[in-house]
């Protein structure tokens, strides 16, 4: 059985090497990719994804909205919010909004995919340099 996964993300290049990392996986299947949070709902409500890798800074709506979104359309999708910014509000207000996991961007390519089956499992994960 494979994760399904939807990465949103604003630069091409960073979908493409996440998915290109991702597919390395033999658990892992990329099944979409939005450039902005409009396209993200789009793709997540026909694909239902397990996992979306969501960028918090997008065009039409961001990290924060989508998660929201989701959440009031009741998905099964687990949101992973993948970001620059470290501020702890902003963490909390995701957690809160319904987040499973919360990564900075400078992550390495190994921890971004133990947290996706971490969270795929059923448990949260917050970046540890966090707070």
């Amino acid at each position: 059985m494979s994760i399904n996964i939807v990465i949103a993300d604003d630069h091409v290049l960073l979908r493409q090497s996440i998915k290109s990392v991702l597919e390395l996986e033999p658990d892992m299947r990329v099944v979409g990719e939005a450039a902005d949070g409009e396209e993200t709902m789009i793709i997540v409500q026909g694909k239902k994804p397990d996992i979306v890798l969501l960028d918090m800074n997008m065009p039409k709506f961001n990290g924060l909205e989508v998660t929201k979104l989701l959440m009031l359309s009741h998905s099964r999708s687990k949101v992973i919010i993948l970001t620059i910014n470290s501020d702890e509000n902003d963490v909390l207000e995701l957690i809160e909004a319904g987040a499973s996991g919360y990564l900075l961007k400078d992550i390495e390519s190994g921890m971004l995919v133990r947290v996706i089956r971490t969270v795929y499992e059923g448990k949260s994960f917050i970046y540890p340099d966090l707070g």
